[in-house]
């Protein structure tokens, strides 16, 4: 008897990424680089780069040309990467970028059944965006980016003709429109919504050759947006940085209301005694929702923090060293969702 084998795992593998049990598309809200993975998340604000994934609205404020390259080892033999890129129009109010984002487990081996061992197969998630941002004003920004999903898992063991077979989905939206507003006193702010129609579309057989007989959609949720980042100078040339992620799950990428809403809060710190180096930590996935009255027990279950701590380099101002101008170089670990290690990303940014 063929049976479902990693639909379930990836379902909820995806809930515990994201520490809130009842979403799908947990990817969605892990960190994406080595800055939010340090700093809690908290970067809708005025995200440094990568800017397409946390604020599309800050294109518009970038200058010039930005590529940002890297990667995290997870727990569980996951591993993510991503590759960004931004781009100022020179003398216009307007900026682009685009964003690659992989997340998965490139050999699944040592699977049995019946003490059989099946070759070895893959998990994979992939996730494109594109964006674009206007200014309005010298102050205000607005932003607006699209999305490619690509998913492909292991759904069961094929007795038969032994292997173990792969489900795949491939869809297209989770718009998402954000604003930005920043002043010249250190203050930041974003606010909007992103992922709206964007779901996982899965089309399987129950059994080899039957044709398709199930199809299953896996809806998305549309996050409410709220984020602030306040800089100010100390102690000389030092500066600190305090900022805050709140996103509200209240509907669907549909707009099908949810029975238990929810809002979780990300909180992130830096601190940059000199221009080359910055230390950061944060907290992510601060979780409130209804249980915290009904039920507090249950919350606390819930509830599943994740704490990050991180350096950053930038040696474009260094100075003297051309090799390593417009460079910047930066590390984070966290401890991870299910509690069983560290996990890790490092990052390059190059300017120009």
């Amino acid at each position: 008897m063929r049976s479902i084998l990693l639909i379930t795992l990836f379902f909820v593998s995806s809930a515990f990424s994201a520490g809130l049990g009842v979403y799908s598309n947990g990817n969605e809200r892990i960190p994406l680089t080595a800055e939010a993975w340090a700093t809690g998340n908290a970067v809708s604000a005025n995200p440094q780069y990568a800017i397409t994934w946390a604020n599309p609205a800050k294109l518009a404020f970038t200058n010039g040309f930005q590529l940002g390259l890297g990667g995290a080892i997870r727990t569980l033999d996951r591993t993510e990467s991503f590759l960004s890129g931004e781009y100022k129009i020179p003398n216009k109010r307007l900026g682009v970028g685009g964003v690659f984002a992989y997340k998965g487990i490139a050999n699944l081996d040592s699977l049995r059944k019946d003490g059989v061992i099946y070759p070895s197969t893959n998990y994979t998630n992939i996730t494109t965006k594109l964006g674009v941002g206007v200014a309005v004003s010298g102050t205000w920004s607005v932003g607006f980016s699209a999305g490619w999903y690509y998913s492909s898992i292991p759904v069961r063991f094929d007795t038969e003709r032994h292997f173990i077979e792969t489900n795949y989905s491939s869809t297209i939206g989770g718009l998402s429109l954000l604003a930005m507003y920043q002043n010249h006193r250190g203050l930041s702010a974003g606010f909007g919504i992103r992922d709206i129609f964007s779901y996982n579309n899965w089309s399987y057989e129950e059994t080899a050759g039957g044709g398709l007989i199930n199809q299953l959609t896996d809806t998305m949720p549309l996050i409410f947006v709220a984020a602030v980042e306040y800089e100010f100078p100390f102690a000389d040339s030092q500066k600190i940085k305090v900022k805050a992620d709140f996103n509200g799950y209240l509907i669907n990428s549909f707009f099908n209301r949810y029975e238990n809403p929810a809002l979780t809060m990300n909180y992130g710190f830096e601190w940059s005694p000199n221009r080359v180096i910055s230390f950061r930590t944060g907290i992510r996935d601060i979780l409130c929702n209804g249980n915290i009255t009904k039920n507090r027990q249950l919350w606390r279950l819930e509830n599943n923090p994740r704490l990050g701590f991180g350096v950053g380099v930038n040696l474009e101002t260094i100075p003297n060293w051309k090799m390593s101008r417009k460079f910047g170089v930066n590390y984070a670990f966290a401890n991870s969702g299910a509690q069983v290690g560290l996990e890790h990303s490092v990052d390059l940014v190059w300017r120009w």
